[in-house]
């Protein structure tokens, strides 16, 4: 199991890998290798399965912890994963897996 980061933005650098896999991993999805493509700002994250395209939905962030400056540094993250599949107009989404899952970081 690999993953490939293309997203160079330092605010997902530290939990992006983590988060992917995790969703995959609690959709029941197993893979040789994930490529991480790119990520909007809050909202989408495009990845590649095994040659599949999917994206990761998140829906909101929740703040639960914070360091000892009290700066944000854990947060709850709901999202639905979703599974591109093609169709007579090109391509939809369909959804695949909803969950909840928490990120951690150093500020």
């Amino acid at each position: 199991m690999a993953a490939l980061n293309k997203v160079t933005d330092p605010d997902y650098i530290q939990w992006i890998e983590y988060f992917v896999c995790k969703v995959l991993e609690h959709a029941d999805i197993r893979f040789e290798n994930v490529v991480i493509d790119d990520i909007e700002f809050d909202k989408r994250i495009f990845i590649t399965v095994d040659g599949d395209e999917y994206y990761i939905r998140q829906w909101s962030f929740k703040p639960i912890a914070q360091d000892c400056y009290g700066k944000t540094c854990c947060e709850n993250v709901s999202y639905t994963l979703f599974k591109m599949v093609e169709d007579s107009t090109g391509a939809h989404g369909e959804d695949v897996f909803e969950g909840n899952l928490e990120i951690q970081w150093e500020n």
